[in-house]
């Protein structure tokens, strides 16, 4: 990939926050994010991320979609303050 096209991890989140369509780049992107922010055994395949490595009650199966929604609100909220 051409480093002018290369995009930073907000602008990844802003745009798999706003597609209904993700690939297998969106799904290392969600899963490098995820692992540095506290969840080392998160597991994203098929546009699913289970934050614990598998669905659990506590921490049930979540779209990539929703997920990159939910960080982009905690960090805006970090933002202002």
């Amino acid at each position: 990939m051409d480093t002018a096209t290369k995009e930073t991890n907000h602008q990844a989140l802003e745009r798999i926050a706003h597609t209904n369509l993700s690939d297998e780049r969106d799904s290392l992107i969600i899963a490098d994010i995820l692992r540095r922010t506290g969840f080392p055994n998160v597991v994203v395949t098929c546009g699913i991320v289970y934050l614990e490595g598998r669905g659990t009650i506590a921490t049930p199966p979540a779209s990539i979609h929703g997920i990159a929604k939910m960080l982009l609100k905690i960090i805006k909220e970090q933002e202002k303050n």
